[in-house]
C-alpha cells in the first residue's frame, strides 16, 4: 500500500508541475520558467515512468530557456519554446494518466478491487 501511495503522490506532483507550466506559458513574464522546468525534471526522475525520453528532451532545451529567463527582468520565451513546452507537458500528463503504462503496476491491484464493486 505504501508503494501505491508514494507512486500516486509522485504522479500527482508531476501532473501538477506540468499543468502549472502549461498555465504559465500564457503569462507575459516567464522569469521562473527555468525553475519550474527543473522541478518538473526532478519529479520525472522520481516518478517511475518513461521519464528518460522526457528528461532528454528537457536537457536539450533547458540551457536556452535558462539563458532567456536570466537575461531580463520580464523575460518572454519564444513561440517555439512555448509550443515545445505545451507539447511536452501534454505528453507528460497523458503518460501519467495512462493506466496501461508499465508504471501502473502499482495501482493495478486497486483497479481490480474497484472494478469488482
Amino acid at each position: 500500500f505504501k508503494e501505491y501511495i508514494n507512486h500516486i503522490a509522485l504522479l500527482h506532483q508531476t501532473i501538477s508541475m506540468a499543468s502549472q507550466i502549461r498555465s504559465d506559458i500564457a503569462s507575459s513574464n516567464h522569469k521562473y520558467m527555468a525553475h519550474q522546468i527543473a522541478l518538473l525534471y526532478q519529479s520525472l526522475s522520481y516518478a517511475n515512468m518513461k521519464g528518460a525520453s522526457f528528461k532528454s528532451q528537457i536537457e536539450e532545451h533547458f540551457p536556452t530557456i535558462k539563458k532567456v529567463t536570466e537575461e531580463s527582468q520580464a523575460p518572454q520565451l519564444s513561440r517555439e519554446h512555448c509550443e515545445w513546452l505545451r507539447n511536452i507537458t501534454t505528453e507528460i500528463i497523458e503518460s501519467c494518466t495512462d493506466l496501461t503504462a508499465p508504471s501502473s503496476h502499482y495501482i493495478q491491484p486497486w483497479m481490480d478491487v474497484f472494478c469488482e464493486t
